[in-house]
Parts: C-alpha cells; sequence; structure tokens
C-alpha cells in the first residue's frame, strides 16, 4: 500500500513539472491560457545603449537599461518602467525610446487588460 502512494505521488509531481514545462511554442499575450515562455521568433527586445536585451519568459526584468532606443513587444504585453514614465504595450508593439533609462521591464503571462 505504501508503494501506491509514493508512486501515485511521485506520477502526480512529474505530471504538475511536465504542465508547468509545456507551453504553446507559436502563443502570444492575447492567448487565455498562462504563458511561462515563448518561442524565440515571440521574443521581446529591448534595444540600449550599443546592446539588445532579449526576453523571451514572462516576469520582471530590472534594469537600469541605459540609453534605450526602441523597445518591440514581440507576442507580449506588459509595461516598462522608465525615468519618463511607464509605457504600456501590447502584442506587436514597436517603439522609440528617445535614450531614456529602462529600470524594469515587466512582461505578462496572459494579455493584458488594456490591449
Amino acid at each position: 500500500m505504501k508503494a501506491i502512494k509514493k508512486l501515485a505521488t511521485v506520477m502526480a509531481a512529474t505530471a504538475m513539472v511536465a504542465g508547468l514545462l509545456v507551453t504553446p511554442a507559436t502563443a502570444s499575450a492575447s492567448s487565455s491560457q498562462a504563458l511561462g515562455c515563448q518561442a524565440f521568433s515571440a521574443r521581446a527586445l529591448l534595444y540600449w545603449g550599443t546592446a539588445v536585451r532579449t526576453f523571451t519568459c514572462s516576469g520582471t526584468y530590472n534594469g537600469p537599461f541605459s540609453q534605450a532606443k526602441r523597445f518591440r513587444a514581440g507576442g507580449w504585453s506588459g509595461y516598462l518602467e522608465t525615468n519618463i514614465g511607464t509605457p504600456l504595450f501590447c502584442d506587436g508593439d514597436d517603439f522609440a525610446l528617445n535614450n531614456y533609462t529602462v529600470y524594469r521591464v515587466v512582461l505578462y503571462a496572459t494579455k493584458a487588460s488594456w490591449c
């Protein structure tokens, strides 16, 4: 009986981990399903200084990213915290940042309410 309980626990834990790791490769933040990470083709890009930062997973990314030039949302929605305000973005948005400093990039796991 103990062995059956242990096996059931291990199987449940394995199923839970598998469920967390499997995400749609072509999904975007517009889907109703929460996204952990997306395919590289759906990445968000932040061009700053002479570098490019790539984001493929939902979450909060802290800077500072000085002299930010451009942000491309890819398949994500969320917001940026900058030295001049908090621009909101939705899937596919692409906008100039005019050398602002970006302190934080927040990518939502689901579509933002303003999109």
